[in-house]
């Protein structure tokens, strides 16, 4: 039996990626804008034992299309229930934005007759 608790992850598995090719890839394939964004993501992300770190910026996202800062434009397939509506949909942002206004308007009520 092989005790996993001691073992390390490899150098080229998620986060921990610190090899000579990650290194490569993401100085050929970001442009400046997207690499500033993924410095400053580093700065605050909280790292896990094994997750992936991100590897690119969303500029935009409209039905199940998405926009990278370089431009690139990718098809989601796992969108977490957003490909049923699509990104930006009308009836989406309209029932956010009532929840959010109500919200807010519950929350001036408390502050004026709860405190």
């Amino acid at each position: 039996m092989v005790n996993q608790k001691n073992q390390k992850p490899q150098l080229s598995e998620g986060e921990s990626n610190s090899s000579k090719r990650r290194a490569e890839w993401q100085e050929e394939a970001h442009n400046a804008e997207t690499r500033k964004v993924l410095e400053q993501d580093a700065n605050f992300f909280i790292n896990q034992a094994v997750s992936s770190p991100c590897l690119s910026v969303v500029k935009k996202a409209e039905g199940a299309c998405i926009e990278d800062t370089n431009g690139r434009s990718y098809l989601d397939f796992h969108g977490n229930n957003v490909h049923h509506i699509g990104y930006g949909h009308p009836d989406l942002k309209k029932a956010f934005l009532c929840k959010w206004m109500l919200c807010l308007l519950l929350q001036g009520i408390c502050m004026r007759f709860c405190s």
